[in-house]
This record gives structure tokens, sequence and C-alpha cells, in this order.
């Protein structure tokens, strides 16, 4: 299943790498990556870390506003 999120739209408008925050949150950064690219999706406690890390709300990060029920995934 794969997770819509607005990571990466968030760390390419920053200028960041991949790498350096998977560093940074002490997440390896292949499951950082696949957090990136929607193919799994964080605990709560990962994604409070990730959207602390960015001073935004967890769900800014990882709830699409536009999905209202689950038929228009």
């Amino acid at each position: 299943m794969k997770c819509r999120t607005k990571l990466k739209e968030i760390i390419d408008k920053k200028g960041l790498k991949q790498r350096k925050i998977a560093k940074d949150l002490d997440i390896h950064y292949v499951v950082f990556s696949t957090y990136v690219t929607g193919k799994s999706v964080p605990t709560l406690e990962r994604a409070k870390k990730i959207a602390d890390y960015f001073n935004m709300k967890i769900e800014d990060i990882f709830f699409d506003k536009n999905i209202h029920n689950v038929n228009d995934l």
C-alpha cells in the first residue's frame, strides 16, 4: 500500500538531502527513503520526530487533506 505524504515536497523545497535528514533523525537511510516514497508509513513516534525536525505538525506532512474517504485513494 502506498501512502501519500508531502515529505518529498518539503525536502525538495528546503533543499535538503534525505541522507542528512535520516542521519540527523537517527533513522536508517533506506527506511527513511521508504517514508519519502510512500512505500511505508512511519510509527507515530517517528512521524513526530520527523514533524519536529521540520517544525511542522504530523498531519501537515503525513495526511492528505484532499482525501475525504477511502474511495478517493
